[in-house]
């Protein structure tokens, strides 16, 4: 056994063993008559994908990624995008295992900022152990463990790949799929709730949920937030401004374009989240600067305001907006329906509730603020909060679910954590931002801004506006390996081409996009 091929053995041995569990679960599965037919079908589907895809099965990792919801009857409590990195990194693991791929991963100091996070991540893990209701545990609650353990596995994969120029800059575009999917299935099981029932078990995003209650009462039933338009909005927005100036999508005479845009910023307005609503403005405003400089970036407010203007006369004298819409806007001034005004401003005052009863209870909440508690809570919290119901204020307080990206971090990996995280998404914001700028005039520009762009100002939201940590720390991992991938990808074209760097080649010749102009060196 020659010590240098000890990763090699490892590969192969892990391989191996998850090949025997999966053979002894379906052994087990056949022998008790448990949808054999079906498993035997799946797993075909399973073995033949794998096969026809071999090495590209990465891809399903950023195509599924967006697919939160979840398929009846598979076992454990995970979502389709979580069950695709499962499948692609088993896949990408035996491929490895048989030497078809070869390629090793290159790290850098972004990397070890991420280690670094993680490492002081397992600290507050073994400090404070936590598992699930049947594991004995007296502290339950560990699902974040179990995502980020996830999202390394992902990263395991990306930053064994490299894209080509053409597959990059199509890329946002196969991204976006599974958002959109989920926005078609949300708006089924929102106007057809019929149909949404009959599909439900095949993905749990059709799902029925309730219509905005137009006539709702002022009594504090508040607005029911449509998330269904979130995912579709954002990421079509995020894609138009990849592959278009933000400029020329406000401009009336490109017509196509400004009235696509429009109809994605309703939509987005539609959710009724001002902090998505916000971080839209910012995505068009920082994507503006990043392709033609400043002076690009100053102009965005000189053509969306006129727009706000128009919304916020119009309204209540012209027009009258959805009570969602409203409740998107209401931070502005406007004639605002009481119920939407009035639910947006009981939100923020939860919020401030929240933040203001963690800081002044002592260790009530936090018992170890400088290191923190980890995730999860205990037995006894938990039959606590159950009897202030599921989403009460005091429920969630004890969940760590704060709605605010400091308190909720301190709360996990207490001050020192957030001193890391803060290093960490600094870092992150100006390697994004160096990317960006080195992908400029080349095909891996639209994909560096769709990628990079929100990690530029994933501070500035997640410090000021909204954010969770249980969220953001296995999404930095995701992050990281993407930054990576398109760094290596690009390094890789520079070195092989000799020509100077060219304008971004269309997404689809067929479809005769327009090419792009050249950015400015301001």
């Amino acid at each position: 056994m020659k010590l240098e091929r000890l990763p090699e053995y490892i590969t192969i041995v892990i391989t191996i063993a998850c090949g025997m569990c999966l053979a002894l679960y379906v052994g087990v599965a056949a022998g008790t008559g448990s949808n054999t037919p079906l498993m035997l079908i799946g797993g075909a589907l399973i073995i033949m994908f794998a096969l026809i895809l071999r090495a590209n099965i990465w891809m399903l990792i950023p195509i599924c990624g967006p697919l939160s919801g979840k398929i009846s009857g598979v076992p454990g409590d995970f979502s389709v995008g979580q069950l695709a990195i499962f499948y692609a990194f088993a896949v990408f693991l035996t491929l490895k295992a048989l030497k078809v791929v070869r390629s090793k991963p290159i790290y850098n100091w972004i990397d070890y900022l991420l280690w670094i996070n993680l490492a002081y991540l397992l600290t507050a893990y073994i400090r404070n152990p936590v598992g699930t209701l049947g594991m004995g545990f007296e502290k339950i609650g560990g699902k974040p463990y179990v995502e980020v353990l996830i999202g390394l596995l992902a990263y395991w994969v990306l930053n064994r790949v490299t894209i080509s120029p053409k597959l990059a800059t199509r890329m946002p575009l196969l991204m976006i799929l599974g958002a959109l999917f989920n926005t078609f299935a949300g708006a089924v099981g929102m106007f057809i709730p019929s149909i949404g029932e009959l599909l439900t078990p095949l993905y749990s995003g059709f799902a029925p949920a309730p219509l905005v209650v137009q006539d709702a009462p002022t009594d504090g039933k508040g607005i029911d937030r449509e998330n269904c338009w979130v995912g579709g909005g954002t990421s079509l927005l995020k894609a138009f401004c990849s592959y278009f100036s933000p400029l020329s999508l406000l401009n009336p005479l490109n017509i196509v374009r400004f009235l696509s845009t429009i109809l994605v910023f309703v939509v987005v307005m539609k959710s009724g989240f001002r902090s998505v609503f916000l971080s839209t403005l910012f995505f068009f405003a920082f994507a503006a600067y990043f392709r033609k400089g400043m002076a690009s970036a100053m102009r965005i407010p000189a053509l969306v305001i006129p727009l706000l203007l128009f919304i916020l006369i119009g309204h209540g004298t012209f027009f009258e907006l959805p009570l969602n819409i409203q409740r998107t806007l209401s931070f502005l001034p406007g004639k605002w329906d009481p119920v939407a005004q009035g639910d947006a401003e009981g939100s923020t005052e939860w919020r401030h509730e929240i933040w203001a009863n963690v800081w002044n209870s002592g260790d009530k909440y936090i018992k170890n603020w400088w290191l923190g508690d980890g995730f999860g809570m205990t037995r006894s919290e938990l039959r606590e909060a159950g009897q202030m119901g599921a989403d009460s204020q005091e429920n969630l307080t004890v969940a760590g679910d704060y709605h605010s990206l400091p308190l909720s971090t301190i709360h996990v990996v207490g001050y020192v954590g957030l001193a890391l995280l803060l290093i960490q998404m600094g870092g992150m914001s100006f390697y994004a931002w160096m990317l960006i700028n080195r992908a400029r005039g080349t095909p891996y520009f639209p994909l560096a801004l769709f990628m990079g762009v929100p990690v530029v100002y994933e501070i500035i939201l997640g410090m000021f506006v909204f954010g969770a940590y249980n969220v953001t720390a296995p999404a930095n991992i995701y992050t990281v390996a993407w930054l990576r991938l398109i760094s290596r990808s690009l390094d890789a074209y520079l070195n092989t081409t000799k020509e100077a760097p060219v304008e971004s080649a269309a997404v689809f010749p067929e479809l005769e996009f327009p090419r792009f102009p050249r950015p400015s060196a301001s």
